[in-house]
């Protein structure tokens, strides 16, 4: 039969967004934000051994995070802040080189959310099968074109050379007060092997 036991990580308050992978080699990789510090954690659990990272503090932090582990199970982190009415997406990459599963607290890809608007979901995930995750960013009260609040996802390719400068897709709602990308997710949808956005 199953075994399962349960034990507190930690004592919060944590935020409601949360990123959970389970590697191959079965260790739990737990992202989440404390809300009363403005941390970004990063926790591994392995059996019943567990270690935790503070990868970023941010008085400015919002409840918006995204994480994917690379072909050696090293987490690559995106986290969002936000100033007044804009906010902005912050990397957190793998230290090149290095096999230990560190992860470098400093950012190295900074994204301009849109200007006034409220954030939405961060996703990793390969959308154009090409082998490196893209980043997918939604705004849902974005307005874009002539309508009000219709909502945006911005698609930024992945490559050798990182993400692209410029969103590669723009989508956006046919209407005003669409909220174009309030619930957005991916899997292969139509199971074959490319994941989808939904």
């Amino acid at each position: 039969g199953a075994y399962w036991t349960n034990y507190l990580l930690d004592a919060g308050p944590v935020g409601e967004d949360f990123e959970l992978e389970i590697d191959e080699n079965g260790v739990a990789h737990v992202l989440y934000s404390r809300t009363n510090t403005g941390e970004v954690v990063l926790l591994r659990v392995d059996g019943f051994t567990h270690d935790v990272h503070i990868l970023l503090s941010d008085e400015n932090l919002v409840d918006a995070l995204g994480m994917d582990l690379d072909a050696n199970n090293i987490e690559q982190v995106a986290t969002a802040s936000q100033t007044g009415s804009s906010f902005t997406l912050n990397l957190i990459r793998s230290l090149s080189g290095q096999d230990t599963g560190r992860v470098d607290p400093t950012p190295k890809d900074v994204r301009e959310g849109e200007t006034d608007e409220q954030e939405g979901t961060l996703l990793f995930s390969d959308l154009n099968h090409d082998g490196f995750d893209d980043l997918v960013i939604s705004t849902p009260h974005a307005d874009l074109l002539t309508y009000v609040d219709n909502g945006r996802v911005d698609v930024y390719y992945g490559s050798t050379e990182g993400l692209s400068q410029v969103p590669d897709v723009i989508l956006a709602g046919e209407g005003d007060g669409v909220h174009f990308g309030a619930g957005m997710d991916h899997g292969d949808l139509n199971n074959d092997g490319i994941m989808d956005l939904a």
